[in-house]
């Protein structure tokens, strides 16, 4: 016999073994579903535990993936520039530098930048509203949403430039507002679009792919999308000079151009990667897009996952245990750890190749909580068979004399 085929037969006869049909496995299972659930609720409802709870909540596994796949030198992506307009102070300047990015013949200008109101300078706002009227690719200026009605699951305000309205300015608009668990946690998530009163508006990132791709941008079921931080950098070009940008020309033709600051704080996300300017993240959003949508499994799915991962561990607990009763603990925490090595491993492959994303919160808080809460389920068991003398219990594996 190969030694293949006896490890399966090994395999086989330890499952067998551990009784893997037993009602007290999927009782164990149960416990755990229902006591992890009133710890998450104890966690939300007691301020004390406030900075547990939010912990938990931005736990994220793909932030060891992103921290993994970061090299030294990193991929340039092909369909997105930065230009940095750090070094520009004044409108005059910023729409010198618009001009000089239309005339290098881009696909697609966005402009991260909001002109609240109009200037003290009209000479200023007379040569920005020149730049923009300007043709030579599409345009995607940035608004920020505001004033969100949660009864309505919508925005009453937005915040635009001052000359939206202003005519012979042919630009789209999109939002630039992302989506955080809390305030100050980790930038992962963007939305293809908001509803705004009666209307809906789309994400800036999302709006530029879709202009840079030729697609009209469109509602989806699906409408949060992971920021993919892809081990690769963006060309960026400063603004030291005014001929900076017309020097680096061949970098700018047919691409897709993010005009903002890249050193400004005020306009700083935490991200998996650390701190990041405001432009960088809005074009690994874009990268998203134009590689692919991500897929996020629904929490059903994930509660499936972890009720698997639990009965193994409750299955592979009772086998050793009867197999290996003074090192059973040791034991049983070594064979939940190379299930969780396994099922991480298996997550990072279907992210990393097929962009399908799986939370692990719960499979792993469950699969930390199962070798406890099975000696948990053992004691009750005896308990109650001392106590009412069912005999029910009797046919349990943790009774006496099981």
């Amino acid at each position: 016999m190969s030694m293949f085929r006896r490890f399966i037969h090994w395999l086989f006869n330890q499952i067998k073994m551990a009784r893997p049909l037993s009602l007290d496995h999927i009782g164990v299972c149960l416990t755990i579903a229902l006591l992890g659930g009133l710890l998450y609720i104890v966690l939300g409802r007691i301020g004390i535990f406030d900075p547990v709870k939010a912990a938990f909540d931005d736990f994220h596994i793909t932030d060891v993936y992103y921290g993994m796949i970061h090299s030294a030198r990193p991929e340039n992506d092909k369909d997105i520039v930065i230009v940095d307009m750090a070094n520009l102070s004044t409108r005059d300047e910023i729409a010198k530098a618009i001009t000089d990015i239309k005339s290098c013949k881009p696909k697609v200008l966005c402009i991260d930048i909001i002109f609240e109101r109009a200037s003290f300078d009209s000479v200023n706002d007379t040569s920005l509203l020149r730049a923009l009227r300007q043709g030579g690719c599409e345009q995607v200026l940035s608004c920020k949403l505001r004033d969100y009605d949660a009864t309505d699951s919508l925005f009453r305000d937005c915040l635009y430039s001052f000359f939206k309205d202003s005519a012979g300015i042919n630009v789209k608009w999109g939002y630039c507002n992302y989506g955080q668990i809390r305030m100050g946690g980790c930038t992962r998530n963007t939305t293809l679009f908001q509803k705004f009163n009666n209307s809906v508006v789309y994400s800036l990132p999302y709006t530029a792919a879709c202009l840079y791709q030729g697609k009209k941008p469109e509602m989806r079921e699906m409408n949060d999308c992971k920021i993919m931080y892809d081990d690769i950098a963006f060309d960026c070009i400063d603004t030291i000079t005014y001929e900076n940008i017309v020097k680096h020309w061949e970098k700018i033709e047919g691409k897709l151009v993010i005009l903002g600051a890249l050193d400004k704080e005020a306009d700083v996300h935490f991200t998996p990667l650390g701190k990041m300017a405001g432009p960088m993240v809005l074009a690994y959003s874009a990268h998203t897009y134009l590689k692919g949508d991500t897929k996020e499994m629904g929490l059903v799915g994930r509660w499936i996952i972890a009720f698997v991962v639990c009965w193994l561990a409750a299955c592979a607990g009772y086998r050793t245990e009867k197999r290996h009763p003074i090192v059973f603990s040791i034991v049983a925490k070594i064979i939940n750890f190379v299930i969780c090595a396994i099922l991480v491993w298996v997550i990072f492959l279907a992210y990393a190749r097929w962009g399908y994303y799986v939370n692990l919160l719960i499979p792993l808080a469950g699969l930390a909580l199962a070798e406890d809460i099975r000696e948990m389920y053992s004691a009750i068991v005896k308990w109650l068979q001392n106590k009412t003398h069912w005999k029910l219990f009797n046919k349990s594996l943790y009774g006496k004399g099981n």
